[in-house]
């Protein structure tokens, strides 16, 4: 008569302790918080998104320890007191996917940073002073817990720079001595002519006919404006209505300029169309509220002291406009969609709404963001799938069609989802939280691998560790004895469910009515004196035990022929618990 094995658990319960095992799986492999989401990336880096990424929300690069290349391509001048620092975009080995920026440093110490290739001002500085310009190229790398962590590389060779002003000292210098000399020469010749008048009224007195030359004379003079220069206000009498009183402080420079206006003198306001400049081809136009000049020349002392509250221009052309520090309350384009105020740098749709906001609060992008604008890069962005609108974050190339991978969640207000796949059609995890608290959890796929990674080796479904299914090779858990091998092939052990179970096959001579040594257990074995019932050939039924007071070896098998005859095989299966004997 032939007994039946002793059956392992049914397919239906393998199938939930799987399904669970899987649930377990996937919240033990999570590296972060609830709401975070850890994503491996090239180069043995990852991608961290969400409560561990800090503020930012993202923290790529993590783990990346490899500092990018030192930036080549530095060039340093000055001009208007500030240092002018140039990067034509260049790295030693090249630009690496993980770049940030190159930090410049004066003197050792960080005064500006460079995204991309152009020219950074820097200072202002002392005219004539000397400083020595360095600069470093940084990557973007952040922690394990989502803080920034970049790897710098080595600083440039030092570079020297003297701050240049906007003109030399010595060219200031002599223009205004040239100015203080043209103005001194035109006082002192209209103080001469006074004193001639005064001296030709004299001489008429001694002289008739000289008096009358010296009349016709004051004559000629009286009919035009006089210039008076005289630290003092010179007497009213015998003024004319525009005369000049050039004022003189005691080295006899001309510090201001009044006008008789017929009863006192006044501030003198010149107004003329343009005014031409000896030596120049050009003029200043002065115009209501404008100064129009092909070039406007000040020095830094009075550059310091300028104060432009408004600037209103439909159009405005220089090469470069260096400052120290710009102050202003508002700056936006004429249609008023892109600028900046004391909220922060904005740009806005047609619609008036924000597409793009940096404050405060933190970064805003109206429908999302990505790494880079071409090749393989991570997107975050809210779009339309499937109909619906959701969030998502992908990984894509050239064909945004066809991304690699995507996470993307949707709430149609009956439940919150979740999904994680390579599309979007079937996506490969799927997690579903109703209104009523019910949670669900579907893994979809042709091939599902789970594997233990507890000490025990077993996996844990509602708080009671369950072994995986382990088929153990032949060759690592038994020996046949001389004249005894496996029976066809059907000599297995296997673990499922926290249960072994044993099948030894063997076929060889067994004696009639005696126990017989068959094989050894090298690892794995049940307790000591345990038996069970076996078929033998021609379905006489024999005996099977591991360990007994006869033979107390709890590794050996030893098979009973009882049936009569000489027996040439028999098979028996042992069923015990697994308490991690493959350790």
């Amino acid at each position: 008569m032939q007994h039946p094995l002793i059956a392992p658990q049914s397919p239906g319960e393998q199938l939930a302790a799987l399904a669970a095992g899987a649930l377990d799986m996937a919240s033990r492999q999570q590296t972060g918080n609830i709401g975070s989401v850890t994503i491996p990336t090239a180069n043995g880096t990852k991608l961290i998104a969400g409560e561990m990424a800090g503020e930012q929300g993202i923290a790529p690069w993590v783990g990346d320890t490899t500092p990018p290349g030192m930036p080549t391509g530095v060039s340093v001048d000055s001009a208007a007191g500030m240092i002018l620092v140039t990067w034509d975009g260049t790295l030693r080995d090249g630009v690496p996917a993980d770049f940030d920026h190159v930090q410049i440093l004066v003197d050792g110490t960080e005064a500006g940073q460079l995204r991309v290739q152009g020219t950074v001002p820097l200072g202002p500085y002392e005219a004539g002073s000397v400083h020595q310009v360095t600069a470093r190229a940084w990557d973007d790398a952040h922690a394990e817990d989502g803080s920034p962590a970049p790897n710098g590389s080595g600083p440039t060779a030092p570079i020297s720079v003297t701050v240049k002003s906007v003109a030399g000292a010595d060219e200031i210098q002599a223009a205004q001595d040239k100015a203080q000399k043209a103005i001194n020469e035109v006082a002192g010749v209209k103080q001469t002519a006074a004193s001639a008048s005064q001296v030709a009224a004299d001489a008429g007195k001694a002289a008739a006919d000289a008096g009358r030359k010296a009349s016709q004379a004051k004559t000629i003079a009286d009919g035009k404006n006089r210039i008076i220069a005289a630290a003092s206000e010179p007497a009213h009498d015998g003024l004319a209505l525009g005369d000049l009183w050039m004022q003189l402080d005691q080295a006899n420079n001309v510090t201001g300029i009044q006008v008789w206006n017929g009863q006192a003198f006044t501030d003198y306001v010149l107004m003329a169309q343009q005014v031409l400049v000896a030596g120049s081809v050009g003029t200043i136009s002065l115009a209501d509220g404008a100064v129009v000049a092909d070039k406007v020349t000040a020095s830094e002392a009075l550059l310091e002291k300028l104060l432009v509250r408004k600037i209103k221009a439909d159009e405005i052309d220089v090469g470069m406009l260096t400052a120290a520090i710009v102050r202003s309350g508002l700056f936006s384009t004429p249609d008023g969609l892109v600028g900046f105020d004391s909220s922060g740098f904005w740009a806005k749709g047609r619609d008036g709404k924000y597409l793009f906001r940096a404050s405060g609060d933190g970064v805003q992008a109206v429908g999302g963001f990505q790494t880079a604008s071409s090749g393989d890069r991570i997107q975050l962005s809210q779009t339309l799938i499937q109909g619906t609108t959701l969030g998502g974050l992908q990984g894509i190339g050239d064909d945004p069609t066809h991304p690699y991978w995507l996470i993307w969640g949707d709430h149609d207000g009956l439940s919150s989802k979740l999904f994680m796949g390579t599309t979007t059609q079937q996506p490969e995890i799927a997690v579903d939280h109703d209104n009523n608290g019910e949670t669900s959890v579907a893994l979809t796929a042709k091939h599902i691998a789970i594997n233990s990674i507890t000490d025990n080796g077993s996996i844990r479904v509602n708080s009671e560790f369950y072994t995986p299914h382990i088929n153990v090779p032949l060759d690592q858990w038994i020996d046949f004895y001389p004249g005894f091998s496996n029976y066809v092939n059907r000599t297995r052990l296997d673990i499922a469910g926290g249960m072994c179970y044993m099948t030894v096959a063997v076929q060889g001579s067994l004696p009639d009515n005696q126990y017989t040594q068959v094989a050894h257990i090298r690892k794995v074995y049940p307790h000591a004196g345990m038996n069970v019932v076996c078929t033998m050939q021609y379905a006489y039924a024999a005996g099977a035990f591991i360990g007994s007071d006869t033979d107390p070896d709890p590794q050996v098998i030893n098979f009973m022929n009882h049936s009569g005859d000489p027996r040439s095989w028999a098979v028996a299966q042992f069923i015990f618990p697994y308490a991690g004997q493959l350790d």
